[in-house]
């Protein structure tokens, strides 16, 4: 799959917007929330992405800005993801992030992989960040803006991945807005002394 978001349509994606907006401007995803504060953001989601039984690797380009107390994710899952919301103090949808989250508020920048809180950001930053995961012979790998910062072996797979925030709130609030410049998944063609990764899907121009 390479989603380079050049479809106003979002083809591919289901879209939860909550009233707020999903939009597509400059090959850019903008997700922001319902204009005046709202208790829930807007939410894509798709099951289709990462092949079922080889290696991969997934590249993602995004920013976070006008952080707030209401946090906004990144999230790849090991399992199916229906569009499903929970509240905010209750138990979350289990299995949608525990591969991969990167999650973003006033308080905290954070990626976690595998559960494990492997790289920290500056609370606030709103600079573009390129975060690679490659799955590779029973262990992930990720690198964040060209470092690498973790290798953990894992069988887990990745099955869903969720853009925006499935939590909803109590009280009506600003959300931290999301802007997602790509989002590629290659799967292994061949393992040799070098490895080669063809795109899943390639989107039509």
């Amino acid at each position: 799959m390479r989603e380079e978001f050049e479809d106003p349509g979002l083809a591919g994606w289901r879209v939860d917007s909550a009233g707020g907006q999903a939009r597509v401007s400059d090959s850019v995803l903008h997700l922001e929330e319902k204009p005046g504060g709202e208790t829930r953001f807007p939410l894509l989601w798709r099951n289709d992405a990462f092949p079922a039984d080889s290696d991969f690797v997934v590249e993602i380009r995004f920013r976070f800005s006008r952080v707030t107390p209401y946090g906004v994710t990144i999230g790849l899952g090991s399992r199916f993801y229906d569009g499903t919301r929970y509240f905010e103090e209750g138990p979350p949808v289990p299995g949608i992030e525990d591969i991969l989250s990167i999650h973003h508020f006033d308080e905290s920048f954070h990626i976690l992989l595998l559960g494990q809180v492997v790289w920290e950001g500056r609370p606030g930053d709103e600079q573009w960040h390129d975060v690679r995961l490659a799955q590779e012979r029973g262990k992930y790998i990720l690198s964040v803006d060209a470092v690498e910062r973790a290798r953990i072996a894992a069988s887990l797979r990745a099955v869903s991945t969720f853009l925006g925030n499935p939590a909803i709130e109590r009280y009506t609030g600003p959300w931290t807005w999301l802007d997602v410049d790509y989002l590629r998944v290659s799967q292994c063609a061949a393992w040799s002394r070098s490895i080669s990764y063809l795109p899943l899907l390639l989107k039509a121009p």
